[in-house]
């Protein structure tokens, strides 16, 4: 299998119109004996990208521990919503990214690992996270904040998010239009 190539994925992520496919909002779980996942194409310029979202919980917690990923089909973009989720984050981290021990609910995003990717993209050479902020707890509240730090549009009634709390979650300015796609929702 060929390996994604890092200027693919630095296109994608670039891109500020990347939707998610506008059928059902989510498919039919997949099922193991302790986990669930689901996964929806995400568009790029109203196209498929060959790149996903993907949710990964427990079938009993499902809203207190899970996994956001995009995929294509390595990962990514990864959220950790985990309890017990830990990183050891090198003291030569990437600028922003702290050093050292990192618990709880966390992230890996691709522009701290992108370096590691010489070879192409490998989701094993991932080795720097970021703390979840505090007040993203939760899957709703995670979702729409990987949605916005990824810019992927989505119906507001896929999120139940109002306007005002777009705007408090991702920073925007009173009067920011919201995405093409969000409106319609």
């Amino acid at each position: 299998m060929t390996k994604l190539h890092v200027s693919e994925v630095d296109k994608f992520l670039a891109s500020n119109d990347k939707d998610l496919a506008n059928e059902h909002p989510w498919p039919a779980d997949h099922t193991t004996l302790s986990w669930r996942w689901t996964k929806k194409e995400i568009l790029l310029d109203g196209s498929y990208s060959g790149f996903y979202l993907a949710v990964v919980y427990p079938k009993l917690q499902p809203s207190r521990e899970f996994g956001l990923l995009i995929v294509a089909p390595e990962m990514i973009w990864r959220v950790d919503h985990w309890p017990t989720s830990e990183q050891f984050n090198d003291f030569a981290s990437p600028t922003g990214v702290p050093p050292g021990r990192i618990s709880g609910p966390l992230y890996y995003r691709w522009e701290d690992n992108r370096h590691l990717m010489q070879d192409g993209v490998d989701p094993a050479k991932f080795r720097y996270a970021r703390p979840l902020p505090d007040d993203i707890r939760g899957y709703r509240a995670a979702l729409q904040w990987f949605l916005l730090e990824t810019r992927i549009s989505v119906p507001l009634r896929w999120l139940r998010l109002s306007e005002q709390n777009f705007q408090r979650i991702s920073g925007a300015p009173a009067g920011f239009r919201l995405p093409r796609s969000a409106e319609a929702g």
